[in-house]
């Protein structure tokens, strides 16, 4: 399982809609994602689930909104690798700087495996190791792979 995190408008249920062709709703402005919804991908026999969660923002806890909070039990309580999607074309309504604290956040409460990508690439230089646009296409190819590929590895070490 691989659970789609970040914060809203950065292109989660894009990436989600695209890898598994499905047609979630999505629109440019914050929180239109309402729930957790589930996508699988499958290649060669092997099927492997995907979930986007609502946007989350970077703020404390007792801040935060009912669907906030539903993304942080879905970090908390699926087992999975997280992959934390980053926007570096300022497009999405918050900073660089933002979305890093929000990683973060992400990585030191959950201790969970997270992956960075970048999305946007089709506005924004590339500077993540991995990097798409649900736009042009560029770079989804590579992430599926990356996602089967490290698919094994999960099961491995318990993710």
């Amino acid at each position: 399982t691989y659970i789609i995190a970040g914060m809203p408008n950065v292109g989660k249920s894009s990436l989600l809609n695209t890898l598994t062709r499905n047609n979630f709703k999505t629109a440019s402005y914050p929180f239109t994602t309402q729930s957790v919804y589930t996508g699988f991908i499958e290649e060669e026999g092997v099927r492997i689930q995907l979930i986007d969660t609502p946007g989350i923002l970077d703020r404390p806890m007792s801040e935060r909104n009912e669907l906030e909070r539903r993304s942080i039990l879905s970090l908390k309580d699926i087992r999975g690798v997280i992959l934390f999607l980053i926007d570096h074309s300022d497009t999405s309504g918050y900073t660089v700087e933002q979305q890093e604290a929000l990683f973060e956040e992400i990585t030191n409460t959950f201790h969970k495996k997270v992956v960075r990508v970048q999305t946007k690439t089709d506005i924004s230089k590339r500077v993540e190791e991995i990097g798409i646009s649900n736009v042009n296409k560029d770079g989804l190819e590579e992430l599926r792979n990356f996602i089967f590929i490290h698919a094994g590895e999960m099961v491995d070490t318990g993710y």
